[in-house]
């Protein structure tokens, strides 16, 4: 433990170590030290000097533990910091070592910085981080290049008043949605960087009963909507009336349907397996008579080579993701009945509780995980338990949307299913 006057003279005259690290302790201001690594070489090659960092180390009584302890604090790198500007640094986070206080680490991140560590240390889907990135950096532009020290300190009224202004210009969810993803960011700065962020400023949104109540939907196809609805789909074109139809008989998610590539399909054994779903468990279930009707026609109809089952093909209109979309705006203008494209999803359950079918065998065909004992631990059913609940399931919503059964031949008027 070498002492020597931290004066910038006696620092130029430090020859680092062989190897490893070196602590120099001040004799003027006890507790400061410099610590100087040893040379390296880089990928290259080429020799690199080791660095030279100030820090501050107090002995301190831990009460948890009954005893006394070592605490370090960072002060700052020589070169970016003077040894004077050091040392009169270092006397405060002295002195915050002896209080018992938390020190800010010297290389707090900035709110843009923490957004990044955040998304970095998170296992999220493309879509939510495309939506931190394109949303966040815009709706709280003027603080992403404060550090987190700062952040915690924004005021309750600025907070609120951020929040209504997003509110008013973007709509309620809007501003919940955000707030809610800056929220996640500093809810794990307080995990990362406790000292520099003790509270999350967020949290008054909650406090004031600011946060929006999302209401619980109900919406789904009730006796006459679904004749309604399939005569509603005669505006779409044949590859989007096709999606929207698939989508009820299986009881889909809006992005499952939409996206759906060729390579998730297998005709032969007739299944269907979704690796990806937004409960983060891949979805295997068997295809319907019905929807092997719809597949096999878009196979045959579909440019070849496309991936997508239901290719966005209008070169007025060309999709990003190279499939088409399904709105529940236009879904609404087109039928007129008041229906999200989820209310499809919720079509297709109410339909198999109507004909008593077991609730497992539905969770199954939704992807609704099953919490029970037995259900996550026994039960070994497979895709082909479920072909029987999926074709009475199937079947029903055809008697239901009017379609006429005869033959070999399904006729769908708006659409023209044709069965196998």
């Amino acid at each position: 433990m070498p002492k020597i006057n931290l004066t910038l003279r006696e620092i130029r005259q430090i020859v680092p170590p062989g190897s490893g690290r070196v602590d120099y302790f001040d004799t003027e201001l006890r507790g400061f030290l410099l610590r100087v690594s040893a040379d390296f070489l880089d990928k290259g090659g080429v020799k690199q000097k080791g660095a030279r960092v100030f820090y501050v180390q107090a002995d301190v009584m831990d009460p948890a533990k009954g005893k006394y302890v070592t605490r370090k604090a960072k002060v700052g790198a020589f070169g970016e910091l003077t040894p004077d500007e050091a040392r009169g640094k270092a006397r405060l986070l002295l002195q915050q070592l002896r209080d018992g206080r938390p020190v800010v680490p010297s290389n707090v991140p900035t709110l843009a910085k923490m957004m990044d560590i955040h998304l970095a240390d998170k296992t999220l889907k493309p879509r939510s981080e495309h939506a931190y990135r394109s949303e966040i950096p815009v709706k709280f532009s003027t603080w992403m290049d404060l550090p987190l020290t700062e952040v915690s300190k924004i005021p309750a009224d600025v907070i609120i008043d951020r929040f209504k202004q997003i509110e008013k210009t973007h709509g309620r969810m809007s501003a919940k949605n955000n707030f809610g993803k800056l929220q996640a960011i500093l809810n794990y700065a307080k995990v990362k960087y406790p000292a520099a962020m003790p509270v999350n400023p967020c949290s008054v949104i909650g406090i004031a009963g600011l946060w929006p109540k999302t209401a619980s939907r109900d919406d789904c196809l009730r006796g006459n909507d679904f004749k309604v609805f399939r005569e509603g789909l005669r505006s779409f074109n044949e590859i989007t009336q096709d999606c929207y139809v698939f989508c009820l008989y299986h009881g889909l998610r809006n992005r499952e349907a939409a996206g759906l590539r060729w390579e998730h399909v297998d005709l032969v054994e007739a299944n269907l397996v979704l690796p990806d779903t937004k409960n983060n468990q891949s979805l295997k279930v068997p295809l319907s008579r019905q929807s092997l009707g719809i597949l096999k026609r878009r196979r045959a109809e579909n440019p070849e080579g496309n991936p997508f089952v239901f290719p966005s093909l209008n070169a007025n209109h060309a999709s990003k993701t190279g499939h088409i979309a399904l709105k529940a705006d236009l879904l609404q203008f087109k039928t007129g009945l008041k229906l999200t494209v989820h209310g499809l999803r919720r079509s297709f359950t109410t339909v198999g509780e109507r004909l008593k079918l077991r609730r497992q065998d539905i969770d199954k065909l939704t992807n609704h995980s099953d919490g029970t004992v037995t259900g996550k631990h026994y039960d070994c059913t497979d895709v082909d338990d479920l072909r029987a609940p999926l074709q009475a399931i199937a079947n029903e919503i055809e008697r239901l949307m009017g379609c006429r059964l005869g033959g070999n031949v399904l006729v769908l008027p708006s659409i023209g299913i044709r069965s196998l």
